[in-house]
């Protein structure tokens, strides 16, 4: 919080938030996802405050190398955050224009962050066939104005998306390099790229819905229907930007809290910690397991991001509260209590079975240096299905299993209830076969939850 609130209070950086707002309410305007020519429009927009913010990073690190500066260093940290936050907007459009599929954005996120967006000869080609897609009728998404989009360059869409993207990635000689192309050298036995070879295969399993890996498993779409705690958590947020800090159960497992540092300039780290001493929950010896938008930002400050999770920019917040979220100008802190959500899958028939050693496990290798490594993409969505999640919901009256690590994860960001991982569990258990144990990826479609 100290750090946070020492960053993100800077005067320089307080003056960002007014048009950080206005673009993160123009991103939500339907106009800019009806029409391809207005869609990339608001691309090429995006595309050039991230370009500028990006040179004054890399003009901000060749000073504090020459000086040592630490205010220097502090400064380029609020200019990095604020690329993260414009690119969180184009995250947001990604989102929306791939119809909310989590398996896709997966897919597409399962590569390192291409660094930064520099005006070049590369992205102004990039830039030259977006256009000639838009002319020819398509809808187009530039990659390099997203935090998550990170294989190939560009994804095609048919004039009326059926949401399957068709990537693409710019060659040096000005060809574009696409699945089928890349598959042609392979049929001659010719060699390809690393980035050829994702490109290729992100493209095979976005079109056939299915995962390959050491076990080739296929996606279901799942369709929750439960309701959550998104109102509550927005109108907590709400309440901090009026308050500067607030705090409040949203059920009997999960706790969230605020810290709308915009409203808490000029007070002492004394006022502050006053302030949160006020709204913390009556016992926090409970909780096992804390996610805050910070750990969100500080893994974009790793080169990493976090999967199939949806970015703030499309939550039904408002456009305040997610400017400040996406740029750290508020903390929001969620806590989840391990007896009272126990108690609450019981009542739905189910038991929550933890492995507190892979937990322990976890926690270490994240806290090592080679933390990037850990939440890489080998990590993040394994080849080995043989690995146990350390989280499992068990039905009692059948014994079915169902690994549960992941949901209780996006649970801590999207403020999921019981109620709605179990609908996931529960489509799950309707189509399992007794005694065998089984692979799928499930891609929960819950558009409506963002509008």
């Amino acid at each position: 919080m100290k750090d946070g609130y020492g960053l993100f209070t800077d005067p320089y950086y307080l003056s960002f938030l007014p048009s950080l707002i206005d673009l993160v309410k123009q991103a939500k305007k339907a106009e800019f996802y009806n029409n391809p020519k207005r869609h990339l429009e608001l691309q090429l927009g995006l595309l050039e405050l991230i370009e500028s913010t990006d040179k004054v990073v890399s003009e901000g690190k060749q000073e504090a190398r020459k000086s040592g500066n630490n205010e220097i260093l502090k400064q380029r940290k609020r200019n990095k955050t604020l690329a993260y936050a414009f690119r969180t907007v184009g995250d947001g459009m990604a989102w929306r224009s791939n119809g909310y599929t989590r398996f896709v954005i997966s897919v597409l996120s399962q590569a390192r962050s291409p660094g930064a967006a520099n005006d070049k000869s590369g992205r102004k080609r990039e830039v030259e066939w977006a256009k000639n897609a838009v002319l020819n009728g398509g809808y187009v998404m530039i990659h390099d104005i997203t935090n998550t989009l990170r294989v190939g360059d560009l994804s095609l869409y048919n004039p009326v998306p059926d949401i399957t993207p068709y990537l693409s990635e710019v060659k040096s000689n000005k060809d574009l390099a696409t699945a089928k192309q890349i598959q042609e050298k392979l049929d001659a036995k010719k060699p390809i790229t690393k980035q050829e070879f994702r490109l290729w295969q992100a493209q095979i399993m976005i079109s056939t819905r299915r995962w390959y890996g050491v076990q080739t498993i296929a996606v279901e779409d799942v369709y929750p229907s439960k309701l959550d705690f998104l109102p509550s958590a927005g109108a907590i947020m709400k309440q901090a930007e009026r308050k500067g800090v607030y705090g409040k159960y949203i059920a009997p497992y999960l706790y969230v809290d605020a810290f709308d540092f915009t409203s808490l300039v000029g007070k002492s780290i004394e006022e502050l910690t006053e302030k949160l001493d006020l709204y913390k929950p009556p016992d926090r010896s409970d909780h096992f397991v804390m996610h805050s938008n910070y750990d969100n930002l500080d893994a974009l400050h790793k080169t990493e991001v976090l999967r199939a999770v949806a970015p703030y920019t499309i939550f039904p917040f408002t456009s305040s509260v997610i400017a400040k979220l996406i740029s750290g100008m508020m903390m929001t802190r969620t806590f989840l209590f391990k007896e009272p959500l126990k108690a609450a899958f019981l009542q739905l028939g189910y038991e929550l079975k933890l492995d507190e050693a892979i937990l322990d496990e976890n926690y270490d290798n994240s806290s090592k240096k080679n933390s990037v490594d850990f939440l890489s993409s080998e990590q993040l969505f394994p080849d080995d299905f043989e690995d146990k999640p350390w989280i499992h919901i068990r039905h009692i009256e059948s014994g079915f299993m169902f690994p549960a690590a992941s949901l209780i994860a996006i649970m801590l960001h999207e403020f999921f209830s019981v109620e709605y991982i179990v609908s996931v569990a529960e489509f799950a258990r309707k189509r399992a076969i007794p005694g065998e144990a089984g692979y799928s990826y499930h891609d929960i479609r819950d558009s409506y939850r963002w509008f």
